[in-house]
């Protein structure tokens, strides 16, 4: 894995990125709200599926807000397209070399439901431009992070200015061990599934370096018993916040 560190400029405060929107949220709150939204809705059309069982007839889609959000995740599932409200998408697929605003104002998870570094290191680099040198160093780095962390994030410089893009990979394989767990179940795994998005997340928005405590630890613990969800250091918050508010000043939505 590439990461690259960056201090932020100065006077972010200023960027219009933190202004809230029309419900008073400002873009680090979506990021939180990630794992919730992934429990309630990405992991319950996964393992649903899993079960081969078919979503209601009546069921209506998410409405979305009246104002976009500045920044969207797209949560890539082969299984079935489904579209959630507050900038995260869960989408069947993302084709090579898309979307073009990689790393500005979109961020990639690839769901994946097995342990074969190889292909997932083929599939980032279609998106990523991979130096083929590094092949079998990204594969053990791939292979290493998603046994200890349920999920991993390969990154690239990719302009001067200090723009950074990823693709991150969120295994499966925990959320449905967890949902078979004596005491546990798919609320459980939902919020383990949850809270590796927001982890891999956490390391495209600048949080390279992993914590002693909370979701940006290095590894998960899991216990007996259903999964207790954690949550985002005060310096994780601030690390995320500052990196999102650099984005939206460096590369602004261009205007008609």
């Amino acid at each position: 894995m590439t990461h690259h560190e960056h201090a932020s400029p100065g006077a972010l405060r200023r960027s219009g990125a933190s202004r809230p929107d029309e419900r008073g949220r400002d873009p680090l709150t979506r990021v939180l709200e990630l794992q919730r939204l992934a429990g309630n809705r990405v992991t319950r059309a996964v393992l649903a599926r899993e079960k081969e069982k078919a979503p209601p007839a009546n069921k209506q889609p998410a409405s979305k807000p009246a104002t976009p959000p500045y920044f969207r995740l797209l949560i890539v599932d082969d299984g079935k397209t489904v579209k959630a409200g507050l900038g995260i998408e869960v989408v069947s697929e993302v084709r090579r070399a898309q979307p073009r605003d990689l790393g500005k104002k979109t961020f990639v998870a690839f769901l994946i439901h097995d342990a074969d570094a190889a292909h997932w290191v083929d599939v980032v680099g279609e998106h990523l431009d991979l130096d083929a040198r590094e092949r079998k160093k990204n594969e053990a780095e791939v292979k290493a992070q998603l046994a200890a962390e349920g999920g991993a994030t390969m990154t690239q410089l990719a302009d001067r200015r200090g723009l950074e893009q990823s693709i991150s990979l969120v295994s499966t394989l925990g959320a449905k061990a967890e949902e078979k767990k004596q005491g546990a179940g798919p609320k459980s795994a939902g919020r383990l599934l949850g809270e590796v998005i927001v982890h891999e997340l956490g390391h495209s928005l600048g949080h390279h370096e992993h914590e002693k405590a909370g979701i940006m630890t290095a590894t998960r613990v899991l216990g007996s018993g259903a999964y207790a969800a954690d949550h985002l250091s005060k310096a994780s918050r601030e690390i995320i916040q500052k990196r999102l508010e650099w984005i939206a000043e460096t590369y602004p939505p261009r205007t008609p």
